[in-house]
């Protein structure tokens, strides 16, 4: 799937609370096979607040970040998100050639 070529095509709003969100996307999902369809990509989003909150991720830092550099929220979500994952990886003790 090339992804210059991608275009939207439905947009599902969906309360995971509500137990017949499984079936709506099942659903969806088989009704855009039976047109053709073999290949899709799903993104999932989400508020930022929920996002920062879920990852247990301090909001302060978020706050203080965005209004520093002047940054759109997914750039800091995903500044901070990058750090967490590099630290877990020990990535910033490889940087200082440490073991």
């Amino acid at each position: 799937m090339s992804e210059n070529k991608l275009v939207r095509n439905k947009t599902l709003n969906l309360n995971l609370s509500d137990n017949k969100t499984l079936e709506e996307i099942s659903g969806t999902l088989k009704e855009m096979r039976k047109q053709g369809f073999e290949k899709v990509r799903i993104t999932i989003e989400a508020s930022i607040n929920d996002l920062l909150e879920k990852n247990n991720y301090s909001v302060d830092l978020f706050n203080k970040i965005k209004e520093t550099q002047d940054l759109p929220d997914w750039v800091v979500y995903d500044f901070i998100e990058t750090d967490g994952i590099l630290k877990n990886n020990e990535f910033e003790n490889r940087l200082k050639n440490e073991k």
